[in-house]
């Protein structure tokens, strides 16, 4: 099979020869081929693929060499998006050989094979306008089977939090409610026509799709690179979340981690299909962050706030403040209600409040929204460990009592 980077130097080769000498090369090529080939071609190649006797000629006429070539690059990206990659050269995705698509593999003499294995297939691309409707229908059964459950199922969770992000994408995205399943090779093409994006619109789709999950991939890892971060300086403050209530053996190990998932999010987004599984859901199927302190901490914190809040330094009691009003749910007895008081208390009013603000063990309950990064979580995390970093400094005969609890 000719690979795409040889087209234009067969193209260049072919305009070097009389027109009369190009059937014999061209019908030994496939479809799809035929149309690379198209992109590069000069006047003489451009006459010869318009004027052919072969069976495909009457495709390429009246103008229509460009739409052919839209509709190709389409079908390129579909299939880089769409299926597995092909572990050989001759390796094809069935959909594209057996399938509706089939035509783009076939060379002259397959266009005038009997009507019986595929008669519908055969009747739809029997001129352009036909081949165009059926191509466009099948792309868009493709594209929106594969994005069917993300859309369907998980928009709340995976395109409506990003599509505001994603220029064009709103507008585009909401004519997805209104598409159905298309049936392949559907006998009806006014129902094809009916249930399919426009070739303008299918591309803005593909493209706009595409750039929201490299915006929500680039953002999850970018807190999975905070967090390693975080980890890399205080190891001993912090875990994941149902992780042992002891320090990992390696320091290294947990970071690494976080780092490499956060690269592989951004490879799958750039290069993974759209079938495959979210890595998300490791990481971020929680209301909660993929690393979290360790109990021992928060008993920490509440010790030294109860038994020494007047003497927090003043260049710290921001954060002290920000750690105790900003508390994640997972890791605060207070109510709501509580909380809005809290921020409006003075910052004597708030010291005198004291023990009656104490922090929580974190209890990982299924709260508030998953697949989401969480920078406001995130942040606290970070303020809370410089803290207890410094109370475990400033305060060892706590920690020594609160080990010998433990």
């Amino acid at each position: 099979m000719t690979q795409p980077s040889h087209f234009k130097r067969i193209a260049r080769d072919l305009e070097k020869l009389p027109c009369e000498l190009h059937e014999s090369v061209l019908v030994e090529l496939e479809f799809s081929q035929l149309i690379r080939l198209s992109q590069n071609a000069g006047p003489r190649l451009q006459w010869s693929l318009e004027n052919s006797l072969s069976s495909w000629g009457v495709y390429f006429k009246g103008g229509s060499m460009t739409e052919l070539q839209r509709l190709l690059l389409i079908t390129d990206r579909v299939k880089k998006l769409c299926f597995r990659l092909p572990k050989t050269k001759d390796d094809r995705p069935h959909v594209f050989e057996d399938g509706s698509l089939s035509f783009l593999q076939r060379r002259n003499t397959d266009w005038s094979l009997s009507t019986a294995c595929y008669p519908h297939t055969q009747r739809l691309i029997r001129d352009y306008e036909a081949l165009f409707i059926h191509w466009l229908a099948s792309l868009n059964h493709l594209v929106i089977d594969a994005t069917w459950n993300t859309f369907h199922h998980g928009y709340h969770k995976y395109i409506k939090p990003w599509s505001p992000k994603v220029d064009g994408a709103a507008e585009v995205f909401e004519l997805v409610p209104h598409l159905g399943k298309l049936v392949p090779n559907s006998y009806s093409l006014e129902h094809e026509m009916r249930m399919a994006f426009s070739i303008d619109d299918l591309a803005s789709f593909i493209d706009a799709f595409q750039k929201l999950r490299l915006i929500r991939a680039e953002a999850l890892a970018a807190e999975l690179c905070r967090l390693a971060d975080i980890y890399s300086a205080l190891p001993a403050l912090v875990k994941t979340p149902f992780a042992p209530q002891t320090p990992s053996p390696n320091k290294k190990h947990i970071p690494d981690n976080l780092r490499f998932d956060a690269q592989k999010l951004i490879k799958r987004a750039i290069n993974g299909r759209w079938t495959d599984k979210e890595l998300s859901r490791y990481r971020f199927r929680f209301p909660f962050t993929a690393l979290v302190p360790f109990d021992w901490t928060t008993t920490l914190f509440n010790k030294v706030w109860k038994d020494d809040a007047a003497a927090i330094p003043e260049d710290i009691m921001a954060k002290y403040r920000m750690v105790i009003e900003e508390a994640p749910l997972w890791v605060t007895n207070m109510s709501a209600s509580m909380r809005s008081q809290l921020k409006s208390m003075t910052e004597l009013e708030q010291r005198a409040l004291g023990a009656a603000l104490p922090l929580c063990k974190p209890i990982f309950k299924e709260v508030g929204e998953a697949y989401m990064p969480h920078p406001e979580q995130v942040k606290w995390l970070e303020a809370f460990a410089e803290i207890v970093a410094l109370m475990q400094e400033n305060y060892p005969s706590v920690v020594d009592d609160i080990n010998t609890e433990r």
